[in-house]
């Protein structure tokens, strides 16, 4: 996590930290505050590799209202956002997710679903790049004041413009292997 909000705070041209777990110091502070909601907001924006399953759920006890079903959706890991419902019968089922439960009128499911992934150190250097890109846009004005704005805006739309598109390539094209052209020799 440090690695990662280091090279935010060297985005915005700010010393680097040691730690902000104990959070003394206003940077660390402001890191410690925004951190996990950048690393999660970035984890459910896509589909990637290292933080997305696919599960079959199990019934649940509530009777829902307006769906003829409700099903359980895992609490560990965090489901932090649902992306496709399968084996449910019918295509395309109306569904809606309440809470830690997933109502639909089908008679079983399953989910492709983002999920939190505790051990850091995991994460795919390409995503790292998004969580600091965006970590930086969001610290720049907490911890620059109004001199921050620019920097904020310019590392926000860099995320979305450019890093974030870059890595979902990277992330979808990964483990498909490139197609080689026969030479002649």
């Amino acid at each position: 996590k440090t690695q990662i909000a280091n090279m935010a705070l060297a985005l915005i041209n700010e010393p680097s930290i040691q730690t902000f777990e104990q959070a003394t110091t206003p940077a660390e502070k402001i890191l410690k505050l925004f951190f996990d909601q950048v690393y999660e907001e970035v984890c459910s924006e896509f589909p990637w590799n290292f933080c997305t399953k696919a599960e079959r759920l199990a019934e649940s006890e509530s009777i829902p209202i307006g769906f003829t079903n409700s099903f359980a959706i895992p609490n560990a890991p965090k489901a932090l956002r649902v992306f496709s419902i399968e084996e449910v019968g019918t295509s395309d089922p109306d569904w809606e997710r309440r809470g830690n439960e997933l109502l639909i009128n089908a008679g079983s499911c399953s989910i492709k679903y983002a999920y939190k992934v505790e051990d850091i150190n995991i994460v795919p250097s390409h995503v790292e790049r998004c969580i600091f890109t965006l970590l930086a846009s969001r610290i720049a004005i907490p911890l620059l004041g109004v001199e921050g704005q620019n920097l904020a805006g310019y590392y926000q739309q860099m995320y979305t413009n450019e890093v974030r598109p870059n890595a979902q390539l990277l992330d979808a094209n990964e483990g498909k292997a490139k197609i080689v052209e026969e030479s002649a020799v």
